[in-house]
């Protein structure tokens, strides 16, 4: 295993291959850190949680989680806003990103009360095979389902 209760706070990371990159970091917060103009904007491990911070202008992903928190995030102008895998995204501001908003690509996820719009390829993909999805109370979003088992509730603007 790799290092776990690891704190990211308070931080820029601009123009580099990577902004925060610590995938073997279980258990793990980060909070308002501003990820921009790097390749991959945020990757944390599985069981942490990133906060209230800022991911844009990267030319791969802006945040990937697995089995973690998204929240009070803005993702902005990056290939693929967030990719979430088992995961609660909650809060966030998803926009302009040039590929999918959110990509789901597991089972049991959680997007609640997060705004997205003017995602090119669509603000929610769901990836096939994926199920038992919840996506409730978003903003402007449109989606893509390829999996089964879905629930959509009180979403604003076809979601």
């Amino acid at each position: 295993g790799g290092p776990r209760n690891v704190t990211i706070r308070n931080g820029a990371l601009r123009a580099w291959t990577n902004g925060v990159y610590a995938p073997n970091a279980t258990d793990s917060r980060i909070d308002n850190v501003q990820a921009s103009s790097n390749f991959l904007g945020i990757w944390i491990g599985a069981h942490s949680e990133i906060s209230d911070c800022n991911a844009s202008l990267n030319s791969g992903t802006g945040i990937h989680i697995a089995y973690g928190v998204v929240r009070n995030c803005t993702i902005s102008e990056n290939a693929v806003g967030i990719y979430a895998i088992e995961s609660l995204i909650e809060g966030n501001k998803v926009t302009q990103n040039t590929g999918y908003g959110i990509e789901l690509h597991a089972s049991r996820s959680t997007l609640r009360n997060n705004e997205l719009s003017l995602n090119t390829f669509g603000d929610v993909n769901i990836d096939v095979g994926s199920s038992s999805n919840a996506i409730i109370g978003n903003v402007n979003c449109s989606f893509t389902d390829n999996g089964t088992g879905t629930q959509f509730a009180a979403n604003i603007n076809r979601c």
